[in-house]
């Protein structure tokens, strides 16, 4: 038990890797009547979007966290009885501001009565309603198809629900590529229209990425990041040379490609909670098994969120390869693609197996051949 705790600890240590360029300083404050045990706090520092553990004293906090991005995105929720959350999204960025709820009707909506300093309402702001009017049709269908979600079964009116929502990011599109130069519209491409149309449309994305915004939003850290994740899906193949990657494995080792040049590198991407990520696991166990470490290096990347259940996980599957927990960067840079997402990169830099394209059968076979058991 000892052991897990210190390698949890070197591990929690060594993922801080991205250097902010500054910090938010950013004040929340909620009447009494809120109880703030049950408010979540989401964060997206310009790479990943993720719930952040905030203390709250006297129903007060303030956020300081590390500003990659132009702007953070900061979600505030507050469950309803509906099992359903009320929510108020803001960009901030390193001035000093905050947001400051007042009581108003705490019970129907509880955070719809405030004020704000140095942060952008984002639903509320004049970009997002004048884009909300041009895709009025397409965002009242998509809406309603959203709400009645939980209550479809049959398979047409779900079809109905993802043609809903990539209509509703097909317009948005049309209406931003020729209004770029606004960071709103910027921010909305990438956390909304870019998710939508990932596996659909990625020449298109990489088209208006490249064409509708101004260097500026192209060359910042979530500029870049996009791009990668856009790039990771439309080139990530057998037969390309893969990304280059710097991680640092749980145990606090540095891993890159380059010094893994030589050799074979096997990468598999998956999570504790992923059934088919846990079905792959004996062929991987094999795997290390029947080749040496000289020869195939083997990376498995973590997608879980929960630290504890990993470490307990991989310590559980005897899983004695490198592994790395939780570095959406290496994941963006091989498309971010559903899991689990596996890829042989030989030791030019190569990838010759990606299993998107190819059966499992292809990657043994390409071991079994270049390498000796």
């Amino acid at each position: 038990m000892y052991r897990i705790i210190n390698i949890l600890i070197v591990f929690l240590l060594s993922i801080q890797n991205i250097k902010a360029n500054d910090t938010t300083n950013f004040k929340i404050e909620f009447p009494s009547q809120i109880i703030a045990k049950d408010i979540i706090i989401m964060y997206d520092d310009g790479l990943e979007q993720k719930i952040i553990d905030v203390k709250f004293v006297n129903n007060r906090a303030i956020i300081k966290r590390s500003l990659t991005a132009t702007y953070a995105t900061l979600g505030i929720m507050y469950p309803n009885k509906n099992n359903s959350f009320y929510s108020l999204r803001l960009l901030i960025n390193s001035k000093a501001g905050y947001v400051i709820f007042r009581a108003g009707d705490s019970t129907k909506k509880p955070l719809s009565n405030y004020i704000i300093k140095n942060a952008i309402d984002i639903y509320n702001c004049r970009e997002f309603l004048d884009l909300k009017k041009y895709c009025k049709k397409e965002f009242d269908a998509n809406t309603y198809f959203s709400n009645q979600y939980n209550l479809l079964k049959n398979d047409t009116n779900l079809i109905n629900v993802n043609n809903s929502s990539k209509q509703s990011a097909l317009k948005a599109m049309e209406y931003i590529k020729v209004r770029g130069d606004k960071y709103l519209y910027f921010w909305y491409f990438r956390l909304n229209i870019v998710n939508e149309l990932l596996r659909t449309n990625q020449l298109e994305l990489y088209e208006n990425f490249n064409a509708a915004f101004p260097t500026k939003f192209k060359e910042s850290f979530e500029g870049k990041n996009l791009k990668q994740l856009i790039e990771g899906n439309l080139f990530i193949k057998s037969g390309e040379t893969s990304p280059s990657f710097v991680a640092t494995d749980f145990r606090g080792n540095v891993i890159s490609l380059s010094k893994l040049k030589g050799k074979y590198v096997l990468i598999s991407f998956w999570a504790t909670w992923c059934g088919p990520c846990l079905a792959e696991i004996p062929m991987l166990q094999k795997i290390r098994q029947d080749y040496k470490v000289e020869d195939l290096e083997l990376i498995s990347v973590s997608c879980d969120r929960d630290s504890i259940a990993f470490i307990k996980k991989i310590a559980e599957l005897k899983m004695n390869w490198t592994n790395i927990f939780g570095n959406a960067d290496m994941s963006n840079k091989f498309g971010n693609k559903p899991i689990p997402s596996l890829y042989l990169i030989d030791p030019n830099g190569i990838i010759k197996f990606s299993s998107w394209e190819d059966e499992e059968k292809v990657l043994l076979e390409i071991l079994k051949k270049n390498l000796k058991k």
